[in-house]
């Protein structure tokens, strides 16, 4: 990922976010994925929880669809492709585990 000039910078993007957190989130050990809060009423956007298994399951086919992506994907597909990928790539096995889980 790189920055690149105007609204759309993924490093201006995750700037963002890292300061959308709440304050005890700002360690570099502290989760990622957050819970947004539906209607915050300040400069936080997100709860110190992560996200439910139905936001989880919706992620992947919100993502295709908006990237006009064809064809059925998954959480699960996507998952199995990347270790088919990291396969290929002869990755070792316990490597892959770790980052698969």
């Amino acid at each position: 990922m790189f920055a690149i000039d105007g609204p759309r910078c993924p490093v201006k993007i995750f700037k963002e976010y890292l300061a959308r957190r709440p304050p005890e989130m700002a360690s570099a050990d502290s989760p990622l994925y957050l819970a947004s809060i539906v209607k915050p009423s300040s400069h936080i956007w997100f709860k110190k929880q992560p996200p439910g298994k139905n936001s989880l399951g919706s992620f992947m086919k919100s993502m295709s669809e908006a990237a006009g992506l064809s064809g059925k994907h998954t959480n699960h597909s996507v998952r199995r492709t990347m270790i088919s990928t990291l396969r290929k790539e002869n990755v070792e096995p316990l490597n892959i585990i770790a980052i698969a889980g």
